[in-house]
């Protein structure tokens, strides 16, 4: 199974990548997730993938993410395409740019490639639209907003600002009467609709406000952390 998406609007491109990958993995629960980029990428790692799968036949979902600057890497991906819609593993291929005769071939061969051009006028969301996001719940677009914004320049740092900010009010509206609260009368109303329990509000609380010092910590970084908390959501 392959499926690829092109393109230089990398908010879109990355959008959809997540979508297609909440899908493989809600039909493979069990799945190995494998991320290679250009520094992680190989032909032989990649091959290792093409003729086998896991342990007791678990299957993988290999993301290859702009690997294609280097000419080497582009020519073994576009000649091992057959192989990845045949292999038990699924592959999902995200790159800026391909010429038209490299997209035109990668079609004919039936391979599901999506394009996603940019566009020249530049995309901005309002940041304070993210909270109200968190509390709906959805999730496709949040990350959306989350690499709209960041893209166009605001920090990681205010996002989780506001994700906390608007968990915080939740709080505040179940466990108060509106005038306890402190909230003003429409935020509070707002929060009075939302369907979370109390516990899922303090447990979403708790890990944002988590990720936020662990990422000073090293390892994964902020930003990561918080599209990776959306995506479980």
């Amino acid at each position: 199974m392959l499926y690829m998406a092109v393109g230089t609007d990398f908010t879109q491109r990355k959008t959809y990548t997540q979508s297609v990958l909440e899908k493989m993995q809600a039909k493979r629960p069990d799945a190995q997730m494998v991320i290679l980029d250009s520094d992680s990428f190989s032909p032989n790692t990649c091959e290792q993938f093409l003729s086998s799968v896991g342990l007791f036949d678990e299957k993988s979902i290999i993301v290859i993410n702009s690997v294609c600057e280097t000419k080497e890497h582009k020519e073994y991906l576009l000649s091992h395409l057959q192989d990845m819609i045949n292999s038990d593993n699924a592959f999902v291929l995200s790159e800026n740019k391909l010429t038209p005769t490299e997209i035109k071939k990668i079609k004919d061969i039936g391979v599901n490639i999506s394009m996603f051009a940019e566009n020249t006028k530049p995309s901005f969301s309002n940041i304070f639209v993210m909270g109200d996001l968190l509390l709906q719940k959805n999730k496709q677009k949040l990350l959306l907003d989350l690499y709209t914004n960041t893209n166009n320049g605001t920090s990681i740092e205010e996002i989780v600002g506001v994700l906390l900010w608007q968990l915080k009010s939740l709080l505040l509206c179940q466990q108060y009467s509106e005038a306890e609260s402190g909230l003003k009368n429409y935020v509070y109303k707002k929060c009075k609709q939302c369907s979370w329990s109390p516990e899922e509000t303090m447990e979403v609380y708790k890990k944002i406000i988590n990720h936020y010092h662990q990422s000073r910590l090293g390892g994964l970084d902020l930003f990561t952390r918080i599209e990776l908390s959306i995506m479980e959501l």
